[in-house]
């Protein structure tokens, strides 16, 4: 991602209400998706983070069934099926077949 997209995709991500934050203090993951691509995902007690693209912004985490977990900011949701992650952007696959970097 260019430096231009990534400020593009800040400004949409930030308007839409994900305002980006220091990181929590907690456990820090890295993923890598099937294009690649990677981001980090912090935990801690009570909140989610997700650093992409140089990027990091809070995730709310909304329950589902079937053993899947979303995570949440406006345009932005984090989708965990077991050991398998995605990211949407507005509705749309950005980042998919993600798992733990090894």
């Amino acid at each position: 991602m260019t430096g231009s997209h990534r400020l593009a995709w800040a400004l949409v991500l930030v308007l839409a209400g994900c305002a980006p934050l220091p990181a929590p203090d907690g456990l820090t993951t890295e993923y890598v998706c099937a294009n690649g691509s990677g981001f980090r995902l912090t935990t801690a007690a009570d909140e989610t983070a997700i650093e992409i693209s140089g990027m990091r912004f809070r995730l709310q985490q909304q329950p589902r069934s079937g053993g899947e977990t979303d995570y949440v900011c406006d345009m932005l949701k984090l989708t965990r099926n077991r050991d398998a992650l995605r990211v949407d952007m507005d509705g749309r696959p950005y980042l998919d077949q993600c798992r733990l970097k090894r």
